[in-house]
């Protein structure tokens, strides 16, 4: 199995299908997104972040994906 489909399938949440290709800048960003999505923005928790398991640093970030999913469903039903 590739890697790939193994964290779409273990992540269903947090790796969902993409527009299209994405460039080293948005790399970057997205990277730099997740990072902060684990210190909750709190910069002082990098080192932390950079020395969890990359499996643990995953499912974090899926439940923190599901639960913005909630949220946005929420939220728009709420709007309509």
């Amino acid at each position: 199995m590739q890697l790939k489909a193994l964290f779409a399938r273990s992540f269903p949440n947090f790796f969902r299908p993409t527009a299209g290709l994405i460039d080293a800048s948005s790399m970057l960003e997205v990277m730099n997104c997740q990072i902060r999505a684990l210190t909750g923005g709190d910069v002082t928790k990098e080192n932390e972040v950079f020395s969890i398991d990359c499996w643990r640093a995953l499912t974090e970030l899926d439940a923190k994906a599901k639960e913005a999913e909630e949220i946005r469903l929420q939220t728009q039903k709420y709007h309509n």
